[in-house]
């Protein structure tokens, strides 16, 4: 196996749930200096193939049982390795200049990486499960986002986004360890298909079951609550960056102002520049409790009570 490549400081790790603010906060420290920002290697449908670990299934589970391979490709895109290759690739392939200039910002990113010594941010929800292997294989400092289960739900629902609790069986190593307990919930839920709200239930409780366990005896990762960024963007900022050993400098203060500015709109136009990420920071917290009916948020709640009452009420 090839050794780690030779860094200043350890890498960074954004992940938490899909729909939990880790975009915004990888976005905010993208921006800041000498850094270089990687998106999503463990996203299945990421477009920029040489960004992507070869990973099959959401939410993909690694440990030292089933590193092979998996360890030498990440400590890749974090050199900034094997990347000259795969934007020709992608220019050969180019539909416009939008394509054009997004393998340009991933070519300046891979030189950052492995020429200038930019310090790599993964941003990745998707690799939540795997963040205990990857924060002790990489020695990465781990910033884990969450946020209130009924706010997920509404996202999830409003979205209409389902998830294949198939992917997790497809993992024999996640369902012996992990989810051992849950095995029969999760294939009642792969067989039948449930409402939005309940998948969206299930799944902040599992996910955030073991993201917080982690969290619990590791002291390289740092929780952040979605709620604490929107009220207190500067203060909750800065305690990140000096978890991650950084400075809240100039370009993440103007990120800041930008992607969390309250005079942003609730529902911005899907196609607009950073739309994922620039909305009105006050509506994503709390339209869950005027958009969800109350028997949705009894729902999510009892579900998810269990984990998530040491940081939320239902109220």
């Amino acid at each position: 196996m090839k050794p780690q490549s030779t860094r200043r400081k350890p890498p960074v790790l954004v992940t938490g749930t899909h729909s939990s603010a880790s975009t915004l906060v990888g976005r905010i420290l993208a921006r800041a200096a000498n850094v270089a920002y990687v998106h999503e290697p463990f996203n299945i449908e990421n477009s920029l193939s040489f960004d992507r670990l070869p990973v099959s299934q959401w939410y993909f589970y690694v440990d030292e049982d089933n590193e092979a391979g998996l360890a030498d490709a990440f400590d890749d895109i974090l050199a900034g390795r094997r990347y000259v290759s795969g934007c020709l690739w992608r220019l050969q392939r180019a539909r416009d200049v939008r394509d054009v200039l997004r393998v340009g910002k991933y070519l300046d990113a891979t030189l950052r990486r492995r020429w200038v010594g930019g310090r790599p941010i993964v941003k990745d929800p998707l690799a939540l499960l795997s963040a205990r292997w990857l924060t002790s294989r990489f020695d990465m400092r781990t910033v884990l986002t969450i946020r209130h289960p009924c706010a997920f739900a509404e996202s999830l629902k409003r979205k209409g986004w389902t998830f294949p609790f198939d992917h997790f069986l497809a993992q024999p190593r996640l369902m012996a360890t992990l989810l051992r307990d849950e095995r029969e919930e999760i294939e009642a839920f792969a067989t039948s298909p449930r409402p939005v709200v309940e998948q969206a239930a299930l799944l902040w409780r599992l996910l955030n079951r073991i993201g917080l366990s982690y969290a619990e005896t590791d002291g390289r990762f740092l929780v952040i609550r979605h709620e604490d960024l929107v009220a207190a963007p500067e203060q909750t900022m800065t305690a990140i960056v000096e978890h991650l050993d950084m400075a809240l400098d100039p370009g993440a203060r103007r990120a800041i102002d930008e992607l969390m500015d309250r005079e942003n709109p609730v529902d911005p136009d899907p196609n607009a520049r950073l739309a994922y990420v620039r909305r009105n920071p006050d509506a994503a917290v709390s339209r869950w409790r005027t958009s969800l009916p109350e028997s949705e948020i009894d729902l999510v709640w009892s579900q998810t009570r269990g984990v998530a009452q040491s940081l939320y009420t239902v109220a």
